[in-house]
């Protein structure tokens, strides 16, 4: 492959690109991981619970226990989903089309709203997920490039050669 210096891709974001980008944030947040286990220990104990002073049997206890775990995994997605469905409708006009172009002095964009230069120092983390690459320049919060904004799959691995050539922080790329 040639080595490519610059690369641009039109980018539009939808909902299920931002929800993505929301779960790939949770994910990756210490207090996620906690209350996961904390979740756990908390269902194991109610499950104990329901077990030693139930009068009926193992099975309804076991039900009831599927039942809150069902809720807590549906609300956890639910969540994302609405969250995203928000700022979506409040913000149809921000997600795009906009131009976003990589080269050896960072990362840029224009679009209807404004356009800006952010050098590579300014990303905290750039991370590759199945379906997008997030640009965190916040720990909080990252600049949302889907994959399917590529016009080729060789533009993928063009702006992953560029990446690894440019950037110097915490980089997670997939093979």
């Amino acid at each position: 492959m040639p080595d490519i210096e610059y690369l641009t891709v039109v980018v539009t974001v939808t909902q299920k690109d931002y929800a993505i980008a929301l779960r790939e944030l949770a994910k990756a947040r210490k207090s996620f991981r906690v209350l996961f286990w904390l979740g756990l220990v908390f269902l194991g104990w109610m499950f104990f619970s329901l077990l030693r002073n139930a009068e009926g049997s193992a099975a309804g206890a076991a039900v009831t226990i599927l039942g809150v775990a069902s809720l807590v995994v549906l609300a956890r997605y639910a969540a994302l989903y609405f969250a995203a469905r928000s700022f979506v409708k409040k913000n149809p006009n921000k997600l795009g089309p906009a131009k976003h172009s990589v080269g050896p002095d960072g990362a840029s964009y224009e679009g209807q709203h404004g356009s800006g230069q952010i050098s590579w120092s300014a990303f905290h983390r750039i991370r590759e997920t199945r379906d997008l690459f997030l640009l965190y320049t916040q720990s909080n919060f990252a600049q949302i490039l889907p994959k399917r904004c590529f016009e080729r799959p060789e533009d993928i691995e063009a702006y992953r050669q560029i990446v690894r050539n440019y950037y110097q922080g915490k980089l997670e790329l997939l093979p």
